[in-house]
Order: C-alpha cells, then structure tokens, then sequence
C-alpha cells in the first residue's frame, strides 16, 4: 500500500469533505491498494478494513475499471462512502448473497457500476447487488445496478434484487440510479419478521425490464417514490402487506405486465398517489383498496381500467382516458366496487371502452360531482352498485349509451347533470333500481329520448324540476309506482307529460303538472 490519500481524491467519489481520510482502489500503482483483475473484492474490503481501523470512517475512492468481487463486500463503518468514477468503475459480481452489503448507519454507496455475471450465485443464495441490513439512513446514488436474467428464480423476495432494504433500515434512499433486469426486483424495501424498514426514499430512478417488481413495498411505512421512469417490468409499482402512508408522486410508468401502480390490501392503508402517469399497462392504471388519496394523475391507454379503487377513497382531478386498450367493452376510466365512502370529484374521463366513470358491487354512500365524461364506449356515468349516492354536477355527452344510467342501484341522488348528444338517453334507469331522486338535470340532443324507466320493476323513482329539452320520459309503463312532475321541455316551451303526479293537498287537490 503506497499510503493514505487526504482530500487529493474529492469528488470521485464519497463526499466533498476536504477533511475526509480517503483510500484509492485501482488498477495503477499510484492507488493506496492495487488490484489484478481476479478477485478484486481482497484489496476493496482491505481499505473498508484500514479505514474503519486507522479513521473510524472515510471514504473509498473506486477507480475507473473492471472489478473481479468473488465475496461480497461489506461495508462496516458508520458514515463509510463508497464511491467510482461514474459507471466506468464496474464491480462484476460472481458471488453468493450480495456484492455489496451495508452494514452500518450513513452509508453512502455512490456513482459505480454493479454486473451480476452469467450464472453468479449458488441455489439458494442468488445474490442482491446491494444489500442493506438492518442499517438506518443509507443511501445509494447514481449506481447502475443489472442483474442476472440467465438463471432461475430463486424463489425468494429477499434475494436478486437490486437494493434490498431489509427489516429495521430505516431512512434509507435510492436515487439517481438505473436499476433493470433484475431476476426478481429493482427495489425491495421489506419488513421480513421483524421490524419495518420505514421512512424510505426511491427518488428518480430508471427502472426497467426486471422479472417481477420495479418497486416492491412489503410491510414498511411512511415511503416516498418520487419521480422514477418505470417500464418494461411484470409489476411496476406493488405495495403489499399492511405497509401504510406512502406517497407515491410524480412518476413516469409504462408498458409493464400489470398494474403500473398497486396497492389492493386491506391492510394498505392512506396511500397518497399523485401526479403519476401511468399508460400502456397491461392491466390497470392504478388500482387500490383502502383510504387512498389519487389525484391528478394521468391513466390512459391501460389494457384494464384507469383507476379501480375500493373503500373510502378519494379520487380528485384525474385524467383516464383511452383504457380497456383492447376493446373488450369491460372496463372502464374509473371504476369502484365494494367501496363504501368513496369521494369522485373533478375527473376528465373519456375514449374508455366501457364507462367513463362505474360504480359496482357493494359500493355506496359514494360521492359523484363535477366530472366530465365524454366519448366513452357505453355510459358516461353507471351505477351498479348497492345505491345510496349521490351523482351531481357533472357533464356527460357524445357516449355511446347514456349520460347516466342507475341500474339496480336504490336511494341514489341525481341532480344538477348536464346529460346532452348520447348515443341513447341523457338518464336511463333500468334493471329494479328503486326510489332514486332525479331532479334539476339537464338533457338536450341525446338519441333516443331525455330519459327512459326501462323496466316495471323500477319502483317509486322521482323525476322532478328536470329541463328535459327531448321532450316526455320514456315510460315502460306498468304499476311501478314512478313519479315525474315539474319537468320542463325548453324546445316545446311546455311542462312533459307527467307520471302518476301527486296530488296538491289544499287548493282545490288537483294534481301537478
């Protein structure tokens, strides 16, 4: 070893502390430690050694070049940097478990290369590039990380990754990096048995063609994924276990198997999904359970629907357009099922398949208003659901179908829509759907008719103080006990034809026009 280098090295690598102890790993004489080519992973855990002894902590500069790592690399001191010269230094990993472990607090693994070789690894043992046990604000900068895709899958989550954050890690960052081909995934932050490893930051990374997950969240909390490019994996974005209070913004993801963003455990809980966009997925745009916030993301162009969410969610100022790609007529821009409490407000959703916005299965108390649905496949707006909601404000016109249509759905609220220029009627109600309020919507130029009862079944539903400019309801007819009073047909400059109208009690009983 030729000595020990102070400051000479700044910025290849660690940080720019001028009064940081640094060592040299390379190829030339002029390095504190010389490498050959053949198990290069001697000299660098050396330096890790000395420094830690002589200093306490420091930095290791990595050379331009190719490293031969045979074992695994631990990095043992707190605050140890680790840095190449950008991704000309390559460490060609051919070793079991990782090819770097960080097993202490602030340590920074920086601006290097990690290769897995053909075949690295044995059973049971296929390695991580960079392993964080247990260790608390580590980060890893600028690295790009590729896996080994020639060998099989080791059956395990918690290893052939890229980063694997394991349980305890907390506060611990990714960022900068390309991360891909990956036998299992880019980024796993895991709470394994133990503890969670919370407070994690996976910050502008490219992500791309990993086996299974780009991002795979099991179990830890209060996460931040910000500003990645992910595509061209099976799972894109995938949080699974109770992991809870994640913020997953600003995110670019394409053209992945699945979901390009997850998170559909009831256990998930107050997931804050903002600004992402997410097309060309091979099945949802976003898709979530529980307490999620989703706003202002884009979803277009998705196999599935845009966004399928379920209880208590809020769903604020999306754009979702273009989904159910393959012409299947069965998904849809929003969709929500089995969610009780779920909030829809300000949503643009239009050329989806199916409806621009449906609601399904058990939902109900659902909050509808303000959106604008347009050029979908069937309707602008469907309830299908258990019924209690309310369906206000919003603009619904050029769908295939209807503006709205309630189909089973009881003690639903639809008012103050503007219904105009669908394929069939501004409002059908259809399929039983019982004692829905309709009052003070809007219809003009829709084909067939304002709005249609289709079936006798359809009991004691109230039109009323509605601008129907088509002129009468459409009315199958029968005893089902279904109210229209006070409607107004503008073009006529008439009250339409009433329906079983009330009678006025005092002045003279007679009825309502």
């Amino acid at each position: 070893m030729s000595g020990i280098a102070i400051t000479q090295h700044s910025g290849q690598g660690g940080n720019d502390d001028d009064r940081a102890a640094t060592y040299v790993v390379g190829f030339t004489n002029d390095c504190d430690y010389v490498c050959d080519g053949v198990a290069d992973n001697v000299q660098v855990q050396q330096a890790v050694t000395d420094l830690a002894a002589n200093f306490g902590t420091g930095r290791i500069v990595l050379r331009e070049g190719t490293y031969d790592i045979q074992v695994g690399i631990m990095l043992t001191a707190a605050g140890m940097v680790l840095g190449g010269q950008g991704w000309s230094t390559i460490l060609q990993g051919d070793q079991d478990n990782y090819t770097i472990d960080i097993q202490a607090d602030y340590v920074v693994v920086r601006d290097l290369r990690i290769t897995q070789v053909a075949g690295s690894g044995s059973v049971g043992a296929r390695p991580n590039c960079i392993h964080i046990t247990g260790q608390d604000y580590a980060e890893v900068l600028r690295c790009r990380l590729s896996g080994d895709e020639t060998v099989a899958d080791d059956g395990s989550n918690y290893r052939q990754n890229g980063v694997f954050i394991a349980n305890g890690s907390d506060n611990c960052k990714v960022e900068g990096c390309m991360i891909r081909d990956q036998m299992r995934s880019g980024i796993t932050v895991d709470w394994q048995t133990v503890t969670d490893a919370d407070h994690a930051k996976i910050i502008n990374n490219r992500i791309l063609g990993n086996t299974y997950y780009a991002i795979y969240v099991n179990g830890a909390d209060h996460g931040l994924i910000e500003g990645n490019l992910i595509y061209d994996n099976v799972y894109a974005v995938t949080i699974a276990g109770a992991a809870q209070h994640w913020r997953i913004i600003g995110n670019h993801i394409h053209d992945n198997d699945y979901e390009a963003i997850a998170a559909y455990n009831d256990d998930i809980l107050d997931t804050i999904i903002v600004g992402n966009v997410c097309y060309s997925s091979d099945r949802s745009g976003i898709r979530v359970q529980d307490q999620c916030f989703i706003a202002a993301n884009i979803c277009a162009d998705n196999a599935r629907n845009g966004i399928s969410a379920e209880e208590r969610c809020t769903i604020v100022g999306n754009y979702c357009y273009g989904n159910d790609s393959a012409h299947t007529n069965t998904y849809d821009g929003i969709v929500v099922t089995d969610g009780p409490e779920t909030v829809i407000s300000g949503n643009v959703c239009y050329l989806n398949d199916r409806h621009g916005i449906c609601l399904a299965g058990g939902t109900t108390r659902a909050s509808v208003s303000g959106n604008t649905c347009r050029d979908n496949g069937q309707d602008g707006i469907r309830d299908a659901s258990a019924g209690l909601n309310a369906i206000c404000s919003n603009t619904c016109y050029s769908n295939d179908s209807d503006g709205v249509e309630v189909n089973a759905a009881d003690n639903d609220l639809v008012a103050g829509n503007s219904l105009t220029t669908n394929g069939a009627y501004g409002i059908m109600v259809d399929n039983a759907a019982i004692e829905n309020q309709f009052q003070n919507n809007y219809t003009k130029s829709n084909a067939t008719a304002c709005a249609r009862i289709n079936n006798a079944n359809c009991a004691r539903n109230i039109f009323t103080n509605n601008c129907f400019d088509e002129g009468d309801i459409s009315d199958v007819g029968g005893a089902h006990g279904c109210i229209a009073y006070l409607n107004y047909d503008p073009s006529g400059g008439a009250m339409i034809t009433t329906i079983n109208s009330p009678t006025v009690v005092g002045g003279g009983g007679g009825a309502l026009p």
